[in-house]
């Protein structure tokens, strides 16, 4: 049986191919590149799986490399097709991802959102690792630590180099957001609250006596 032997089975097909070689080379010609270059990786998946795996690598590299805006492009089609095939299983996949990677996902974040420019641990450096309204100690994972700027500059979650004040607890940056930036209105509560504080405290302290 000749298809039980490779080498056959090559003289066989190319047996067939001499004898329709018009056919063939009018077939070829239909064939779209990519439907050439992917039977290319076939056959040579099928006679040398790893040198294979390692050309395909090499070969989509460089491609993206030429084509950075396709690249980009087939990407973000890749995203979605994925997302409306398996939402739930898109979903775990990227936590866990998240999880597994946080330092890349949040400076990956973190230049979308800010700009080239942006480095949060150069920031976070020159802030001694603190938070730069009230002093205490940032995470070092990144989740207290929120870039404060102005909102008349650039909307909520993006900033730039002119309006970027610099990198604030959660508490603080939720603080200084619910008085709209007001320091004089910090200050009236502060002066408010202090003498209610040492009140409330010393009829606790009677009462507790």
């Amino acid at each position: 049986m000749p298809y039980a032997d490779p080498e056959k089975r090559r003289e066989q097909q190319q047996r067939r191919r001499d004898a329709n070689r018009e056919r063939f080379n009018e077939q070829q010609r239909q064939r779209t590149p990519e439907a050439r270059h992917q039977e290319y990786q076939r056959r040579r998946a099928r006679t040398d799986p790893e040198e294979a795996r390692e050309m395909s690598t090499t070969q989509s590299r460089r491609w993206r490399e030429a084509n950075p805006e396709k690249a980009r492009e087939y990407g973000r089609e890749h995203q979605r097709r994925r997302r409306a095939a398996d939402p739930q299983g898109n979903r775990e996949y990227w936590n866990a991802w998240r999880e597994a990677n946080r330092a890349t996902w949040l400076a990956s974040r973190a230049r979308t959102r800010h700009g080239a420019d942006f480095d949060a641990d150069e920031m976070r450096s020159l802030q001694s690792g603190c938070c730069y309204l009230c002093g205490d100690p940032l995470s070092e994972d990144g989740r207290n630590a929120n870039v404060d700027h102005d909102h008349s500059c650039c909307p909520r979650g993006k900033s730039c180099w002119l309006c970027r004040r610099g990198l604030a607890c959660t508490r603080c940056n939720t603080l200084i957001g619910q008085v709209n930036d007001d320091p004089d209105l910090l200050r009236r509560i502060a002066a408010n609250l202090e003498p209610v504080l040492v009140a409330v405290r010393k009829r606790l302290a009677k009462a507790a006596s």
